[in-house]
């Protein structure tokens, strides 16, 4: 296992992972922009390539998206991390609700796509257990269910790099194009970087919302507002992905969106299950 540092905040993070599985972590020369890219000194890419050791990388930023694709097109297996689907380690911090600091990590994509049978293993159960002991998820699918808007939330340039899909606005502009053909509903388009309105306040008005992999929707849905998103995203076990159906939304019940989050809680860890190996192994038998 090698591992590739790009960030000072979350090469801490992932090294432990990596020595915890006996492997090599490459340091970066310099931590450069999120849209430049980093160079690590030790490492050798032709050798890489040769040997497909397994890789980790944190965020598909400064580098760290080549090395993805290197992985998707060598079939090379490689272990992502981002930060968590619930219960966010704001800035790197222990998150208030739950006083840990989660990460999530997924092996051979960016987010996991299934639903984990959780409630019938022992270990992961008690995982689910003791997270939502600490915080209710929240889940509540009746409360908001008289909207009118279909809220778009769009990927960012990096995840548009990531998976060739252009600019993010060449990809608003195909997804509008295809709503329209379905539905005359108002359509507003929320982007990560746009603070002047919350998600929340658009929320209460939100018909169904559309997005390629955002982690937001998981507020959404849990609020009982219907997902359109793309294969790749965390929110397909409870989505449609067929924007042709957008007034026929899935609107999955209760149990049904408890069950999906467990699925993502048993996904996402702290610190000290990478440094104690068991985060490494719930991937490897879950995944």
């Amino acid at each position: 296992m090698i591992g590739f540092g790009s960030r000072d905040v979350t090469d801490k993070i992932i090294k432990k992972f990596v020595d915890r599985a006996g492997g090599d972590f490459h340091s970066k020369l310099a931590q450069v922009g999120p849209m430049k890219t980093t160079y690590w000194p030790t490492f050798d890419r032709e050798e890489w390539l040769q040997k497909k050791t397994p890789a980790v990388v944190f965020g598909c930023l400064r580098g760290t998206e080549q090395i993805i694709w290197d992985c998707n097109e060598h079939n090379i297996p490689y272990y992502y991390f981002d930060h968590a689907y619930v219960f966010k380690a704001i800035q790197h911090r222990p998150n208030p609700d739950i006083r840990e600091a989660y990460y999530r990590i997924t092996k051979n994509k960016e987010s996991v796509t299934k639903l984990i049978n959780w409630r019938n293993i022992r270990e992961t159960k008690r995982r689910v257990e003791s997270v939502k002991h600490k915080k209710d998820f929240g889940i509540n699918v009746t409360h908001y269910k008289d909207g009118e808007n279909i809220l778009i939330l769009p990927p960012t340039e990096a995840v548009c790099r990531l998976y060739n899909y252009g600019s993010p606005d060449e990809w608003i502009n195909k997804t509008k194009n295809e709503l329209i053909k379905h539905t005359d509903r108002n359509i507003i388009v929320k982007r990560k970087e746009d603070k002047t309105v919350s998600l929340d306040s658009l929320f209460k008005k939100t018909y169904c919302v559309v997005s390629s992999q955002t982690t937001a929707v998981i507020d959404a849905i849990k609020r009982g507002i219907p997902s359109f998103c793309e294969d790749i995203s965390c929110a397909l076990p409870v989505s449609k992905t067929d924007l042709s159906e957008i007034e026929n939304p899935y609107r999955p019940s209760n149990d049904e969106v408890e069950d999906w989050f467990g699925s993502l809680i048993c996904c996402q860890f702290t610190k000290d299950e990478m440094t104690n190996g068991k985060a490494k192994s719930l991937i490897d038998n879950l995944q």
